[in-house]
């Protein structure tokens, strides 16, 4: 009986999307599955008959009614024994090799003779073939199909397949029998199923569109496995098929919504916020060729000032006559915080990603002097999709070693400089030497003039030379697909494979449409997972963790720190700590665990273990353990720090000013 109760909960449940509210399920969780009594069954029965009526025609319901025309026999068969127990009296009944007389018998319970020595059991535990030999001495008609129900309903499955054969021997088998045995021998993977289509439903309602696809695909591979299901559960599987496309062609309708929504016209400029991190806000310029519907793809530039605010105003011209996207980071000036410029970073560019349609291929960046060392960053910072950049009176840095410089082959530069510019050209030699160390293609154009942005006619060559050898992507119709057949990876086993492939395009097919999206399923991997990205631990072992990885991983903790992107931020240090590659980001991690600005970062027991894994710590690894101990309010601790923190910067140890200063800062709140 156990086993039918549980089926018929679960086919409930099924039924459940088209119901408001499920009534009856429940009540058969609290029955005694131990009772074998006649009021148990007809109870069972009349409660049975009353829910099927208010079906509608389905498999489903055909199933309930089949097992309702099984407990039909069961309760017919048992209120025969009990209205006619005198017959049970009259003669000896044999019960497989014994003899018994029975000398008294009720619904719950039967005593009877058996070798001169009076025996009285529990109703509650008759084996089927006593039941079915109770039938056969009282000449009940049908004695056969009246016990296969009985071993049906008290999950006496072997006897039930015995019966089965007999009743298929004498030719009394019905095509009712045969679905009631098949449903009970297969009730597990009916319970499977019917759970997976309640998670299903859930999914759907909470719009969460991979997971919706992972459970139907669940539920396809379990239907997949017998005829039973496919009867079953055929058309409830059709049905949720079509809600998963509907809830896909909804969602994609919203996406494209973003984009026809975006609050303004061709032609245009204002600053944008943020939607998902509002506090963040870019000037853009949409020229007149701009089309919201995405059937006109142009190429967008991020642009870089060294007064911050970003340069759209002075490109606006070019930008008009050329098609061109421009997009200017406000936060990014001379003498920022990186921590100030690349938070905003993190934001925008998601941002813009899904909400105005441009070319991927053709991505690209400029900015004048310090905003001119900022396109390398930015360009290194998104490698594989920004293909080209202006720097204006720039440099690289202060630094002359290649490996801090890298850039990914493919990258070109259109670099311009006045002739009276002493500081910028004095390093036009050496940045384009450590350029071409990592395979960049450098163009210079140089104009009459001191330390000034390139003036209209040098931004058009310099333009025009990045249009010619940064072709459009060609790819749309493969990256769409990618895409598409990866949304339905990120909740699955697969994912941290996909993540791999994800990794593997952004550094093989760099500037194409298949790079642009493979980004983006990559950021979604690790938002989704946050730290149960290590579940993939199988995979994600074959990670190859050189400084490209290192970088990409190590970038995305910081900015997603920087904005309070509780998942990105755990998923990017699970995987760098079990790769032991979180030393350059070591110092970062610890300060975001301990003083984030954002409460859902911060994790004192994990800042704690990452420090005291240190045998030696750096000085700037020492300035952020006193930031922790500030964080725990240990006093002691911090001033027993900051004094060999003022030592050693006495010592002329090099060490990172600004988290010193920020430091200092903390401390006096405390």
């Amino acid at each position: 009986m156990k086993k039918i109760i549980l089926l018929m909960i679960c086919l409930n449940c099924n039924l459940a999307w088209s119901q408001d509210k499920v009534n009856t399920w429940h009540d058969y969780l609290a029955i005694n599955k131990n009772d074998r009594s006649l009021d148990f069954y007809s109870k069972q029965l009349s409660e049975l008959k009353l829910y099927t009526q208010k079906l509608s025609p389905s498999k489903i319901t055909q199933c309930l009614q089949i097992i309702e025309k099984q407990l039909s026999a069961l309760v017919a068969s048992k209120k025969f024994l009990i209205e006619n127990k005198n017959l049970l009296f009259e003669k000896e009944i044999k019960v497989g090799s014994k003899k018994i007389r029975v000398t008294d018998f009720s619904d719950k319970s039967i005593s009877y003779m058996m070798n001169d020595k009076e025996i009285k059991a529990d109703n509650n535990k008759m084996p089927t073939s006593f039941f079915y030999a109770l039938l056969k001495s009282a000449n009940y008609s049908n004695s056969i199909e009246a016990s296969f129900s009985y071993s049906l309903f008290t999950g006496d499955l072997k006897s039930s397949q015995q019966l089965l054969k007999l009743l298929q021997k004498k030719k009394l088998l019905t095509p009712e029998q045969t679905l009631a045995y098949r449903y009970i021998t297969q009730s597990q993977l009916i319970v499977d199923t019917s759970l997976r289509f309640t998670v299903l439903k859930q999914t759907l309602i909470e719009e969460d569109l991979t997971q919706s696809q992972t459970e139907l695909k669940n539920i396809s591979a379990l239907i997949s496995q017998s005829s039973t299901l496919n009867d079953l559960f055929l058309t409830s599987l059709s049905d949720f098929q079509k809600r998963v496309l509907q809830l896909k062609d909804k969602l994609r309708e919203q996406e494209l919504k973003l984009f026809l929504d975006f609050p303004l016209n061709a032609g245009q400029s204002r600053k944008i916020p943020c939607l998902n991190y509002p506090t963040f806000s870019y000037d853009v310029y949409l020229p007149p060729q701009y089309k919201h519907d995405g059937s006109v793809l142009l190429p967008i530039m991020y642009t870089f000032s060294p007064g911050g605010g970003g340069m759209v105003n002075h490109f606006k011209q070019l930008a008009a006559a050329q098609g061109i996207i421009l997009i200017g980071n406000l936060e990014s000036r001379n003498n920022q915080s990186y921590d100030k410029i690349k938070n905003s970073w993190y934001a925008i560019k998601r941002d813009i990603n899904k909400r105005i349609h441009f070319e991927p291929g053709r991505q690209f960046s400029s900015g004048m002097s310090g905003g001119g060392a900022a396109t390398y960053v930015f360009a290194r910072r998104f490698y594989s999709q920004i293909s080209g950049s202006i720097p204006m009176g720039a440099w690289l840095g202060y630094s002359s070693k290649p490996e801090d410089h890298w850039q990914m082959t493919g990258y070109k530069v259109a670099r311009t400089c006045g002739d009276k510019d002493k500081g910028a050209k004095s390093y036009v030699e050496r940045d384009k030497n450590i350029l071409k160390e990592h395979g960049v293609e450098v163009s210079d154009t140089f104009f009459p003039g001191g330390h000034t942005p390139a003036p209209r006619d040098v931004q058009t060559t310099s333009f025009t030379w990045l249009m010619e050898k940064r072709a459009a992507a060609t790819d749309k119709e493969i990256g769409e697909k990618f895409y598409s057949q990866s949304n339905n990876l990120i909740q699955s086993k697969q994912a941290g494979k996909l993540l791999l492939q994800c990794l593997k395009i952004l550094r093989e097919e760099p500037y194409t449409w298949k790079s642009f999206k493979a980004r983006m399923i990559y950021e979604n991997i690790l938002a989704s997972h946050g730290k149960n990205i290590m579940k993939f631990k199988t995979d994600l072992s074959k990670l190859k963790m050189d400084n490209i990885s290192i970088k990409t991983f190590g970038e995305d903790l910081h900015g997603s720190a920087l904005v309070g992107d509780k998942n990105t931020f755990w998923a990017c240090l699970k995987i760098m700590e079990t790769h032991d590659s979180l030393d350059t980001y070591f110092r970062t991690a610890v300060w975001h665990l301990c003083q984030s600005k954002h409460p859902q970062i911060i994790d004192l027991k994990t800042a704690r273990t990452l420090i005291e894994s240190r045998r030696t710590l750096t000085l700037d690894e020492s300035i952020v353990k006193a930031g922790l101990a500030l964080a725990e309010s240990d006093k002691k601790a911090y001033l027993k720090e900051i004094k060999e923190i003022e030592q050693r910067i006495a010592d002329k140890e090099k060490y990172w000013k600004t988290r010193y200063q920020e430091l200092l800062q903390l401390a006096k709140k405390l």
